[in-house]
């Protein structure tokens, strides 16, 4: 095989020149900024090109990179793709390089996202031209758009910009996406504040505070996204009139309790319930009425699971995840694993974080998309159909209390751990092997493992 020095070699001749061609090109890269678009698309262009080609490509200012930006762009076949590379500079007011979790307009999915600065400005361009976005400065509120502008806008953003107030009504007949992400307690939305965005589809209040939401919400019957991370919140029995919404989420919120109204959202598609540490009531029948769910995230947060048998219900039982057959993401808390209902749907999860016992917590070194955590306080939960199926396929394994005659780790899954990862013993005096040195010629288990730990 030909040495990539004489490769070099053939293509631009002496070592000398391989010596400046090496100097040019990371002082390309460098102009590049790191980012591997521009990268890429310079290497296409300067794949054969000689000395004076590289030293022109050290010249590359603002409005080339900007250009660049553009064509790269344009040469996006995936109209969704597009569409998030917009929002996500849209949603740019969090750091220099940021992550976005985006479930938006036409958009069946969530995505994350990372954006460099240079892409934003472009990107904000862009949607300026495409979607007539307006995007607020710092001082002006709403005050420097005039009533023909915000009539045309399809987006607006406020990305932390210190808006003091907001206007009795925002007259936005094409409004689909508005972004409030001043994370101001004290800025208030005044009740008639959404009369005139009939088409929203993607509304972003995060960190503001609530007794209740503007009462002409309800009126946004188009609306898919809505996002009430951060917020001070005391009744949101309103948000059950949004029939069509399909993703909800109350991320950090102090909301206390969750009413029976939003069990009427049949079409919502991902809820999240994360780090509402005040959530104590999620009223009977919610969780069974969400029958499109497909991801739920439930993790520092409620955990008064009821036995489903209790007469009368007055919380949420863990039977009614029953009724969720798209179910693919849960993230949740058991306190107690003798209120676990037979049969739940656990075992056909894609991703999971399911942990079982007060014994746990949530922060952790691992990150894997499949954790069990179980306290085996009780004999009868390694007898569950559906942990069986998780134990097949979790990755990372977090068992408390072993009983009496489960000293080997090998005998919990006879179909092997084939997909673990990271295990983590404790509180299991009994435990005496991971697998019998009878099993062990024949063993094809623990073959991804990369951690072990034991607290007897």
């Amino acid at each position: 095989m030909e040495k990539p020095e004489d490769f070099l070699k053939g293509q631009w001749g002496t070592d000398l020149t391989i010596l400046r061609l090496g100097s040019l090109v990371d002082g390309v890269v460098k102009n590049c900024g790191g980012l591997p678009l521009f990268i890429v698309s310079l290497a296409k262009r300067l794949k054969r090109g000689d000395l004076a080609t590289w030293r022109n490509a050290l010249n590359i200012e603002g409005s080339d990179v900007k250009s660049q930006v553009e064509l790269n762009y344009k040469d996006l076949e995936d109209d969704r793709i597009r569409l998030v590379f917009l929002v996500c500079a849209l949603d740019s007011g969090r750091t220099s390089t940021r992550d976005f979790l985006i479930y938006c307009m036409d958009c069946d999915h969530k995505v994350f996202f990372r954006m460099h600065d240079i892409f934003v400005d472009v990107a904000i361009s862009i949607a300026s031209t495409e979607w007539n976005a307006l995007v607020g400065r710092k001082g002006d509120g709403f005050k420097k758009w005039s009533k023909d502008e915000l009539r045309k806008s399809m987006a607006i953003s406020f990305p932390r910009v210190g808006i003091e107030e907001l206007p009795e009504k925002l007259d936005c007949p094409n409004l689909k996406m508005l972004l409030l992400l001043e994370r101001q307690s004290s800025l208030q939305i005044p009740p008639s504040f959404f009369e005139s965005m009939e088409k929203l589809q993607v509304l972003d209040i995060s960190g503001l505070s609530f007794t209740s939401l503007p009462t002409s919400i309800e009126l946004l019957e188009n609306l898919k996204s809505l996002c009430l991370d951060h917020c001070h919140l005391e009744d949101v029995t309103v948000i059950g009139k949004l029939k069509g919404l399909q993703f909800l989420s109350f991320r950090y919120s102090t909301i206390a309790r969750l009413p029976k109204e939003i069990g009427g959202l049949t079409e919502l598609r991902f809820l999240d319930l994360r780090e509402c540490l005040g959530l104590k009531i999620i009223e009977s029948g919610v969780l069974r009425s969400l029958v499109n769910l497909e991801e739920l995230y439930m993790e520092d947060s409620f955990g008064q699971w009821e036995d489903e048998d209790k007469t009368p219900q007055n919380n949420a039982s863990l039977a009614e995840l029953k009724n969720m057959k798209n179910l693919s993401i849960l993230s949740i808390t058991i306190p107690y694993s003798v209120n676990l209902s037979r049969d739940l749907p656990f075992g056909k999860l894609n991703e999971y974080n399911i942990q079982i016992g007060e014994v746990w917590g949530w922060l952790g070194k691992n990150n894997e998309s499949r954790t069990l955590k179980l306290k085996l306080d009780s004999g009868n939960l390694l007898h569950e159909e559906w942990v069986h199926k998780c134990l097949q396929r979790t990755q990372d394994l977090h068992l408390d209390g072993l009983q009496d005659g489960n000293d080997s780790i090998h005998d919990l899954c006879v179909e092997g751990f084939q997909e673990l990862k990271h295990l983590h013993v404790q509180n299991s005096p009994s435990f005496q092997y991971v697998v019998h040195s009878t099993e062990i010629v024949q063993c094809t288990t623990f073959t991804k493992l990369e951690s072990f730990f034991l607290r007897i």
